[in-house]
């Protein structure tokens, strides 16, 4: 039965890259077109490399799976002691959160 998704993008161990760049890519590797091509976006993610035969599809088409929320908007602060020690020291402060938002656009397959 049809998920009702459109895939967007192709989430692979490191291990399965090279596998995924030959099926996303326009030209097959027997010199026919590849309906898969320019389809998917490749995604390679070292958080995947224990798990070398599992594979995620997403559909990212009206949103990520998961979304940055800022808690506090980034702000610098300099100290120039550059005429002391030639340095000019730079401190950044942020604060922000992780949050998944659409998991459901995600199919996992395994093997």
């Amino acid at each position: 039965e049809p998920l009702g998704r459109q895939a967007t993008h192709l989430i692979v161990p490191p291990q399965l890259k090279a596998t995924a760049l030959k099926l996303t890519a326009n030209l097959s590797s027997y010199g026919g077109f590849n309906v898969f091509g320019g389809v998917l976006q490749v995604v390679s993610s070292p958080y995947l490399s224990g798990a070398a035969t599992t594979w995620y599809v997403a559909d990212c088409t009206n949103g990520k799976p998961l979304t940055i929320i800022d808690r506090m908007a980034p702000s610098a602060t300099t100290i120039d002691k550059s005429a002391e020690t030639g340095e000019i020291l730079v401190t950044v402060d942020s604060r922000f959160c992780v949050a998944p938002t659409i998991w459901a656009n995600i199919v996992k397959s395994v093997g």
